[in-house]
């Protein structure tokens, strides 16, 4: 079990926040607290930004053990849920405790659930 979950109720909701960042930064850094995610990118120049701030009242799904920090690359996360997700379907993302603080993505599709790790060190 993830200490960090967070779900989507539609994938689309997660590509939206994304889009407009897969031009900006190659990858983020995404800061979890108790009701709290923020989203940290660092742009070409070297200075980093603050992107987005979702509440966990904006989840359909929002479990925090810890405060946490990870990151991931933004562009590998935004092609695999235009390749791969429905849009209407759920997307959970999270951190995975037992595999060294990794970025988790969980999906529903056709009936199985597939999961990809976006880690960037």
């Amino acid at each position: 079990m993830s200490m960090t979950e967070l779900r989507f109720k539609r994938a689309i909701d997660l590509k939206r926040s994304l889009t407009p960042l897969t031009s900006l930064a190659q990858t983020a850094t995404v800061i979890y607290s108790a009701d709290t995610v923020s989203l940290l990118v660092t742009i070409p120049d070297g200075h980093v930004i603050a992107a987005l701030r979702i509440l966990s009242t904006d989840f359909d799904h929002f479990i925090c053990r810890e405060a946490a920090t990870t990151g991931f690359d933004i562009d590998r996360l935004y092609r695999y849920l235009h390749f791969f997700s429905n849009d209407n379907l759920s997307v959970t993302i999270g951190a995975v405790d037992d595999d060294d603080g990794k970025f988790q993505v969980v999906m529903q599709n056709t009936g199985q659930y597939h999961f990809t790790l976006f880690f960037v060190k």
